[in-house]
């Protein structure tokens, strides 16, 4: 199962050149990012970036993954833009 944590920690991984940069926009230690991103791919039994000692590189799996991550944040960013533009209208039905 995947949450929302791990869409946004996979992000923030995917956009960095380093976990010690991604775990700092995550205001979280680098062991404790990296510990996090073993326990993700221990649960989906895949590796979703080979680790250099230059920026981590999505695999095969992790580039996908990457992909839908985004395609799941632009919706959550638009269901939340529109839950405000309602909120903010005080439309309380169709």
């Amino acid at each position: 199962m995947i949450d929302c944590k791990d869409i946004d920690y996979v992000l923030a991984i995917a956009h960095s050149k380093s976990l010690t940069e991604a775990a700092r926009k995550l205001y979280i230690s680098q062991p404790a990012l990296s510990k996090y991103l073993h326990s993700l791919e221990k649960r989906l039994n895949l590796t979703l970036f080979n680790r250099a000692k230059n920026a981590p590189s999505p695999t095969v799996a992790g580039a996908q993954y990457i992909a839908r991550a985004e395609e799941i944040s632009s919706l959550i960013t638009q269901l939340n833009d529109e839950m405000e533009q309602i909120s903010n209208a005080k439309i309380t039905s169709l």
